[in-house]
């Protein structure tokens, strides 16, 4: 296993090392979702562990290794530890040139102020942007599968595949996904028993659901986005 030149995460492993013992291979992971998992249909066993426990002390270590070992739920330490340090998980190094919001149809930054207007509190301070095309290899398969947007945490950043900046996709439609990525800004992600993140937790279902129209613009996405993104230009 290759390790990082650092003291702190070094330290983690030797102690997660040292608890785990020879029944387990451990794996540290740059993961956002998956913070620890175990798979015991290899022998020895493997453990993959998000780097995020480079930070832990080494009570929350222990714990950390008893999960591990004999399963079952997650200690409170240990769930309590990656729910204060999950805004630190692999944050990224990007965000800092020019952001797009001026589409050929939309314009998010408007899309945006009007949108935090009409759901939310206080100054609007999360930016906003069109995403880049993918390579000519995914554009093929985007049809199939797309992400309509992200919002990072580390950069407090939306930003909105540009496949949506079509005359074909309703402009409700684009503000609702406008909604769903700053509903992350204010619903943060929990950590279930099983060491898994939730970003889409009940909370946030419950306030997705107060967008006005919802329930139709959800009808609308099932019957016509393929179609539609079908026809949006490929730019780029």
């Amino acid at each position: 296993m290759e390790l990082q030149g650092d003291l702190f995460e070094n330290h983690a492993v030797n102690e997660l090392t040292k608890e785990l013992g020879p029944g387990f291979d451990l794996i540290l992971t740059n993961n956002r979702r998956i913070i620890v998992s175990v798979d015991r249909n290899h022998s020895p066993a493997r453990a993959r562990v998000s780097r995020l426990f480079s930070m832990a002390d080494s009570e929350t270590i222990r714990q950390l290794s008893r999960y591990i070992i004999i399963g079952g739920k997650l200690p409170v330490a240990v769930k309590s530890f990656i729910h204060e340090k999950a805004h630190a998980l692999a944050p990224r190094k990007k965000g800092k040139g020019k952001l797009h919001t001026k589409g050929v149809v939309y314009n998010l930054k408007d899309m945006a102020d009007k949108v935090w207007r009409e759901y939310f509190s206080g100054p609007m301070s999360t930016r906003i942007t069109w995403g880049s095309w993918p390579t000519r290899t995914k554009k093929r398969a985007r049809r199939k599968s797309i992400r309509y947007g992200t919002y990072d945490r580390d950069l407090d950043l939306v930003t909105i595949h540009p496949a949506l900046d079509c005359p074909h996709i309703p402009q409700a439609f684009v503000e609702y996904v406008v909604y769903h990525e700053l509903l992350h800004k204010i619903v943060p992600p929990t950590v279930g028993p099983d060491g898994a993140v939730r970003f889409h937790t009940k909370e946030f279902k419950a306030m997705e659901k107060k967008f006005d129209g919802y329930k139709k613009l959800m009808e609308w996405q099932k019957a016509h986005v393929w179609k539609a993104l079908g026809k949006a230009p490929v730019c780029g």
